[in-house]
């Protein structure tokens, strides 16, 4: 599937280096969040603000091309313990045939673990720029309680 802006798995205003912000709003919080100041209203911060570029990012996914190259650097790395340990030192180590049952094995058993695993890393899928009659009615919205007792803000 294609990743775009509206199905990413994370959203973010500031380039973090661990994304968290599920959604376009909680970005946009999070940018806000560090400008708001309790003797400022927050609409004067939004319009001063604005517009906003929100980036969307998707997980990457774990390719099976890494798989592969990862089990063979273990079966390598298990030929040379063998010969190091167990095997002959003038011998050719593991035969192709168990190293290619090794290979399989390997690949079944890092798919297994990996399919328990989370990614974390993620690549840009898209962005998008608010307004800032998108940002105030977004935040009115998702943090209304910053708008109490605001003197000049525009009617909910």
């Amino acid at each position: 599937m294609t990743e775009t802006y509206e199905t990413a798995d994370y959203y973010d205003c500031c380039d973090d280096e661990e994304y968290t912000h599920q959604t376009p709003e909680e970005a946009i919080e999070g940018y806000l969040d560090g400008f708001l100041h309790p003797k400022e209203e927050p609409t004067g911060t939004i319009v001063k603000l604005c517009p906003i570029t929100v980036t969307a990012y998707a997980r990457e996914a774990v390719m099976p091309d890494w798989i592969t190259r990862l089990a063979e650097d273990l079966v390598e790395r298990a030929d040379e313990e063998w010969i190091c340990e167990y095997g002959n030192p003038d011998s050719e180590g593991l035969d192709p045939e168990a190293k290619e049952y090794l290979k399989e094995e390997f690949k079944r058993a890092l798919n297994v673990v990996i399919a328990q695993c989370t990614v974390w890393s993620c690549f840009k899928c898209g962005s998008k720029e608010y307004t800032e009659e998108e940002v105030l009615k977004m935040m009115k919205e998702h943090n209304p309680h910053w708008f109490d007792g605001e003197s000049n803000a525009p009617p909910r």
